[in-house]
């Protein structure tokens, strides 16, 4: 956790994401992940969002309005692809 919260404060919120995730300190990948969304989203990195939001736990997902529209831009951007 502590890498996590050097690496937000340095601005690497990717990196840091990465950190929580590992010490399942799952309401600050939660908050990064938020904030993140957009940029990954305006870049094309579909896949990669989506696989960061399905690191979390369900419980995680469902109690965080953005993540669940995330997931659902995510699901929509894929499938249109297909």
């Amino acid at each position: 956790m502590k890498a996590g919260y050097l690496l937000e404060q340095r601005g690497e919120r990717e990196r840091a994401l990465k950190h929580f995730l590992e010490a399942k300190d799952y309401q600050q990948a939660v908050l990064v992940l938020e904030s993140l969304g957009i940029e990954f989203l305006k870049m094309g990195r579909v896949q990669e969002l989506s696989s960061w939001i399905q690191a979390l736990p369900e419980e995680w997902i469902q109690g965080s309005p953005w993540i669940l529209f995330y997931q659902a831009v995510t699901f929509r951007l894929r499938t249109a692809e297909n």
